[in-house]
């Protein structure tokens, strides 16, 4: 029996800049962030997967195709994955090991690179 722990983080990318949240670590809402968030000049896409969305160079859905295969075929970089260890590694600690902001990073930015592509905020 798989138990999925519940979001730890919330991760932000405006260009080549990410943000990671740890939200078990947040008493309240900094003020800048709320501002961010509720700038009506912002565009977000969230809570979709982008496997959904992306198509390959003949026009064939993505849907089950791995991120390593997604970020080859749509952003031309091999051997980019996501690590399944440190994906299931403990969210919730105080100081996220460099792995985890590494990992966190390359998946915000890579979804937010391939949203643009999309223009999932057409969806």
């Amino acid at each position: 029996y798989y138990d999925d722990p519940p979001a730890d983080t919330l991760q932000l990318c405006v260009g080549k800049r990410c943000l990671i949240i740890q939200l078990s670590h947040c008493d309240r809402v900094p003020d800048e962030l709320r501002r961010f968030l509720l700038d009506p000049e912002m565009i977000f896409v969230g809570l979709l997967d982008i496997r959904n969305y992306v198509q390959d160079s003949q026009g064939w859905s993505m849907r089950g195709c791995s991120f390593e295969e997604i970020v080859q075929e749509c952003m031309g970089y091999q051997g980019v994955r996501l690590d399944p260890e440190i994906s299931m590694s403990d969210w919730s600690v105080y100081d996220l090991c460099l792995d985890q902001i590494l990992q966190a990073s390359l998946d915000v930015y890579v979804c937010s690179e391939l949203g643009v592509w999309a223009r999932l905020w057409e969806v």
